[in-house]
Order: C-alpha cells, then sequence, then structure tokens
C-alpha cells in the first residue's frame, strides 16, 4: 500500500507540475498577444492619422492655390488634436523650412506620436481650448467663467472627434481651419 500511495503522490505531483507549466505557458501566449494587439492597433492609428493629414494637406493646397473655400470631411481617431503653430514653434524634427505646420497630434503639447505636413504659406487652426475644455463649452458657465480662466489657454488647437467636417479658406496671409459649424 505504501508503494501505491507513494506512486499515487507522484503522479499527483507530476500532473500538477505539468498543469502549472501549462498555464504559465498560456500565460504567456496571452501576454504576447496582447503586445501584439496593442502594436498593431498603434500602427493602424498612426497609419490613419497620415491618411487623414494627406487628405487635410491635399484640401488647404488647393483652397491656397484657387483662393476659395474648401470644406472636407476627416474621420480621425477620436481623442487626437489637429494644432497649427502661428509662432513658428513647430514640434522638434517637423515643419522645418516651413513657413505654415499643422500636425495632428495624440496629446495637446505634441511632445510625440504626431503627424505633420509643412506649407511654403501660413496655416492657422481658428479654435482654442481651455484645460481640457472647449471655448464653447466654457461659455457656458457663466459665473464659474472668471474662476477657471487660471486654466491655460491653448491656441490654434482643435479637439478631433470620429468625424469632423472642416472649412478651409483665405484670410489675408493665411489659410484657416475651423470647424464648419462656425461662421467666418
Amino acid at each position: 500500500e505504501k508503494n501505491m500511495n507513494r506512486a499515487g503522490v507522484g503522479w499527483l505531483t507530476e500532473d500538477t507540475g505539468k498543469i502549472v507549466l501549462a498555464v504559465i505557458c498560456v500565460v504567456i501566449l496571452l501576454g504576447f498577444a496582447a503586445k501584439l494587439f496593442f502594436f498593431v492597433k498603434a500602427d493602424s492609428e498612426a497609419a490613419t492619422m497620415k491618411t487623414q493629414l494627406e487628405t487635410l494637406t491635399l484640401a488647404i493646397q488647393q483652397s491656397s492655390t484657387e483662393g476659395q473655400e474648401k470644406i472636407i470631411e476627416l474621420f480621425p481617431k477620436t481623442g487626437w488634436y489637429l494644432r497649427s503653430f502661428p509662432d513658428n514653434d513647430f514640434p522638434q524634427g517637423n515643419c522645418r523650412g516651413g513657413i505654415g505646420c499643422i500636425c495632428f497630434c495624440k496629446n495637446v503639447d505634441c511632445p510625440d506620436k504626431r503627424e505633420c505636413s509643412s506649407f511654403s504659406f501660413d496655416v492657422f487652426v481658428e479654435e482654442e481650448i481651455f484645460s481640457g475644455y472647449s471655448l464653447d463649452e466654457r461659455v457656458t458657465y457663466g459665473e464659474q467663467e472668471n474662476k477657471a480662466i487660471v486654466a491655460e489657454r491653448i491656441e490654434s488647437v482643435l479637439e478631433l472627434q470620429s468625424i469632423e467636417v472642416l472649412r478651409i479658406f483665405p484670410q489675408g496671409d493665411f489659410i484657416v481651419i475651423k470647424p464648419a459649424e462656425q461662421k467666418k
């Protein structure tokens, strides 16, 4: 009986070891699958934003050349921003040698994860945000508006939605970009 118990215990520990090893392998495989998924997702997001930037760049160039207003529809990733840089403070490594620059940025400050396009003329995004709230939302707070002025005002930034309809038109020496709902 003692030999049978030892054999049973040996069998049990051997199978338990195999099960633990199998579980560890599955966890490792799931980890690799998750990393691959997020890698592919990030590549897809960047590719989408690059395509949307090409569409916007073409419309800006046409508006400049023709001197006409253009209305375009973009399908960017939600949570990205469209920025111009009126002080020519372009993101490092982008738009050097250009007069105007626009970027789709993952973050408001455009430190990384961005797609940019430069122009031989000035381009201006006519929109501003206050600490994550758009100007239109901020105005509706009425009396509380003065209290929130401490928040940083960031000009020339448009927080993108999943569908954006933009007006692009010449105004003086600039090409102006703004949401289509707003009037000149």
